[in-house]
């Protein structure tokens, strides 16, 4: 979407108010996910994941959230949509067909991430309430080569 406002804007315009408009959109982006960067850094601090995992963790800006990284992988978010875990085997099937999470989609027309689980306004303040899913995402296997 902000593509095509910027285009629509400088072809009108002719004055390189699309790039200026590229460039704040791109600007609030950031400034939106420092927001969830802080939340995920923070809820990964309390839960002491580093501590749990065998592998490299790392959490980084991802589009307008944050994005937890194993090994280099991505297997936890946090975004305006909500809380995403990548889970092994079934489990995320089974927790959306109980109603209890949503299918993860990064963009409202964009493809069904399989096999992760997004919970919808998560409240974060109770960390806790999360670990079992940190702890299943960071035991993940490595997907290997992408």
């Amino acid at each position: 979407m902000g593509r095509s406002i910027a285009w629509s804007i400088e072809k009108s315009a002719g004055d390189g108010l699309g790039f200026q408009l590229q460039c704040f959109l791109h600007w609030a982006s950031l400034i939106m996910a420092k927001e969830y960067l802080d939340k995920l850094l923070r809820l990964v601090a309390d839960l002491k994941m580093e501590d749990e995992a065998s592998a490299s963790v790392e959490v980084k800006h991802f589009f307008s959230g944050a994005a937890l990284y194993v090994n280099g992988a991505i297997t936890a978010s946090l975004s305006p949509a909500g809380l995403a875990f990548k889970l092994p085997g079934q489990e995320a099937e089974d927790l959306i067909a109980k109603g209890k999470a949503r299918p993860l989609r990064y963009f409202p027309r964009g493809h069904i991430k399989k096999g992760y689980a997004l919970f919808e306004n998560p409240d974060l303040d109770k960390a806790g309430q999360w670990e079992k899913y940190f702890l299943k995402t960071i035991q993940v296997p490595d997907p290997g080569p992408r």
